[in-house]
């Protein structure tokens, strides 16, 4: 089980890269939420995940340099190779 690191990158299993901006905190149940944004090879978007379902394995945290070797991958095929993955269920 992995903790998120804020400011840190990480890949999902199928292949998006994504940024953890924050681990908040719901005022409703108290529940930790990660704050994270999508940063390729889709749009930029942020969004919010539980932060049991963040840290179960399906991110891993990239090593320094790895970010910017992924992103030197076009970006296109980066996001064929992506479906592919979803579809066989990598």
């Amino acid at each position: 089980m992995i903790k998120p690191e804020v400011n840190c990158y990480y890949q999902h299993r199928y292949g998006g890269l994504y940024i953890v901006k924050d681990i908040a905190t719901s005022t409703v149940d108290k529940s930790q939420w990660v704050v994270y944004s999508h940063v390729y090879p889709f749009e930029y978007q942020t969004s919010i995940r539980p932060y049991d379902e963040w840290c179960d394995g399906r991110f891993r945290q990239l090593e320094s340099g790895e970010y910017t070797e992924l992103i030197k991958k076009d970006r296109l095929e980066f996001q064929i190779e992506i479906g592919k993955a979803k579809a066989t269920g990598r």
